[in-house]
């Protein structure tokens, strides 16, 4: 019977955990900026709402 053992050293374990944190870091990093775009198209749309009845209120 054929047994392989898998050894695998420190330097490659830390390989792989960089991989996964860069891909993390990645995802965050994008999903921030999609956030943070968002936030600000809200509040304009907010401000120009307010805007709007605003003048309405003065043209009575």
């Amino acid at each position: 019977m054929l047994t392989t053992k898998r050894t695998t050293t420190t330097k490659e374990r830390l390989e792989d955990v960089k991989g996964v944190m860069t891909t993390a870091s990645t995802a965050h990093s994008f999903l921030q900026g999609i956030l943070t775009v968002l936030i600000i198209n809200l509040t304009l749309l907010w401000v120009t709402q307010y805007l709007i009845c605003l003048g309405k209120l003065f043209k009575l």
